[in-house]
């Protein structure tokens, strides 16, 4: 991540004054950091994210990926780690951070749990200084997320390197062992 000019979020928000006061801080505050599209409910999340997977038109270029998601945690007819559970099954792979009314410790370890990268309180995100905190925890999903990318990608790179050594040893064995 070079800067956060770079940075494509999704804010999933059933409260459009609440949705429309974190896009206009994050996306047209002093900084002017991150571009921001707004879904009021699942279904136009889902169109969003599936509209950076598939062109609707042949040769029209993809829009680029989100980086990050940011959702509440009830969204009907979700509520809770339901919620979270819904958004990483169509997030596939993007990073969730949660904005919750509702801060407990159950609560929070249900989202965790539910794979949530980082949560916050709605209170804690108004204001300036509540801004600067949304955006850490933005940068830092964003950072587990392709950390956990790279992970994946060394996994998979292992498997293969085990897999073509295997070959080898059983082409090695078949030359040196003649049946």
């Amino acid at each position: 991540m070079n800067t956060l000019k770079d940075v494509r979020l999704l804010i999933i928000e059933d409260e459009p004054d609440f949705a429309r006061l974190i896009k206009l801080s994050l996306a047209h505050g002093p900084n002017a950091l991150f571009e921001v599209e707004i879904a009021h409910n699942l279904t136009d999340a889902k169109r969003l994210i599936d509209a950076t997977r598939c062109p609707c038109e042949p040769g029209e270029p993809l829009p680029r990926r989100f980086d990050v998601i940011v959702t509440d945690l009830c969204i009907p007819p979700h509520q809770g780690s339901e919620t979270v559970r819904a958004v990483k099954e169509m997030a596939d792979g993007i990073p969730v951070v949660v904005l919750t009314a509702q801060v407990d410790t159950e609560i929070i370890a249900d989202i965790v749990r539910a794979g949530a990268e980082e949560f916050l309180g709605k209170d804690e995100v108004v204001g300036s200084t509540g801004i600067v905190r949304l955006e850490r925890a933005l940068r830092h999903a964003i950072k587990q997320g392709r950390l956990r990318e790279e992970m994946l990608r060394g996994r998979v790179y292992s498997q293969t390197l085990e897999q073509q050594i295997e070959m080898l040893q059983n082409a090695l064995r078949e030359k040196n062992c003649p049946i």
